[in-house]
């Protein structure tokens, strides 16, 4: 069955050009794909509105997050399904000069790496800022799947997924051999 694909990206206000381009370049490559956007200033609410909306929709066996400044080729995503994987994210760096990656390889760690592994591997936390994951894991995880957590706790909404989706017996896959660009006042 030829995987059929929603696009969600969720905003606090706008989405880059690049992006927008980056979207475009998946729909031309796949003309079945479908894009949500959802902006408020919650992002971890557009994201649960996402989920909804897709499995209200129906039919999707992908959902694909990302994030309004992003940017990267279509052959992300194809790579990204190729694996096969529930859960699977691109590693991305941070909007800024440090070059730390946007995961936490172990329950430990700050979501600052600064080193990762050069091949397909699994960690505590990925960025949900380009991250593919099947319908099904929401079926199986109840909500709320992106949430800041409680007061005493707070966290990222993607770490908060992650540590979930873990607690139901799914792996956090990050394919490093995608190349993602965090649109900030340079590409980083």
């Amino acid at each position: 069955m030829k995987p059929r694909i929603c696009v969600g990206v969720p905003t606090a206000d706008f989405i880059r050009t690049k992006t927008v381009a980056t979207l475009c370049s998946l729909v031309k490559r796949d003309p079945t794909i479908a894009i949500q956007i959802k902006q408020g200033c919650y992002v971890h609410k557009n994201r649960e509105e996402i989920v909804v909306d897709a499995q209200k929709m129906g039919g999707f066996t992908h959902l694909f997050f990302v994030d309004s400044d992003q940017c990267f080729s279509a052959d992300v995503l194809e790579r990204l399904l190729s694996r096969e994987a529930d859960i699977i994210a691109a590693p991305y760096k941070y909007r800024n000069e440090s070059g730390d990656w946007v995961l936490c390889l172990t329950e430990k760690s700050n979501a600052h790496e600064k080193e990762i592994p050069d091949k397909l591997f699994t960690a505590y936390a990925a960025g949900t800022g380009c991250m593919l994951i099947k319908m099904s894991v929401f079926d199986k995880i109840p909500r709320p799947w992106f949430t800041l957590g409680p007061p005493e706790m707070q966290t990222g909404e993607d770490i908060f997924f992650c540590k979930k989706a873990q607690e139901y017996g799914y792996k956090i896959w990050v394919d490093p051999s995608v190349e993602i660009s965090h649109i900030g006042e340079y590409l980083f």
